[in-house]
């Protein structure tokens, strides 16, 4: 298998304790922290990225290298990804950095519908954000989380 690198963000992020992180996890190797050009919006209980290359947004994630082409078939399963269809998610290829500055082609599953009704993460970090949420209760900008 050609190395192929996969950008999470969201639910697949490393720690996060789902069953869909934790195979990711046995089926890939973790490469390390790594950021890309682009806007973090929660889209439900889950986020969605969009690339953003004019202005200076930039999402935290991880990289993972994948063992298996299988990975990706799941994968696209998971964010709903048919192909030539996509439906809420889109596969493609795009530029991350790890600290270093160091650039690589990556797989990222972007969001692909309208962003106008949907929050905004202005930190790009969704850790962060869950964090912040289960330490106070609030989402971003002071929101109440339902159930707190």
């Amino acid at each position: 298998m050609r190395r192929t690198l996969l950008f999470v963000y969201g639910s697949l992020r490393r720690g996060l304790q789902n069953a869909y992180s934790i195979r990711l996890a046995r089926e890939a190797a973790y490469l390390g922290a790594a950021t890309m050009r682009g806007c973090l919006y929660r889209v439900a209980s889950y986020p969605g990225m969009q690339p953003d290359f004019h202005k200076r947004s930039i999402v935290s994630g991880d990289i993972y290298r994948l063992r298996h082409h299988s990975t990706l078939r799941w994968l696209d399963d998971y964010e709903g990804y048919v192909g030539s269809k996509p439906r809420e998610f889109a596969r493609e290829l795009h530029t991350a950095r790890m600290p270093d500055g160091c650039p690589m082609q990556v797989w990222v599953y972007v969001y692909r519908r309208c962003t106008r009704r949907v929050q905004r993460l202005s930190s790009g970090d969704y850790l962060q954000e869950m964090y912040e949420t289960s330490r106070t209760g609030h989402g971003p900008a002071g929101t109440r989380v339902r159930g707190n």
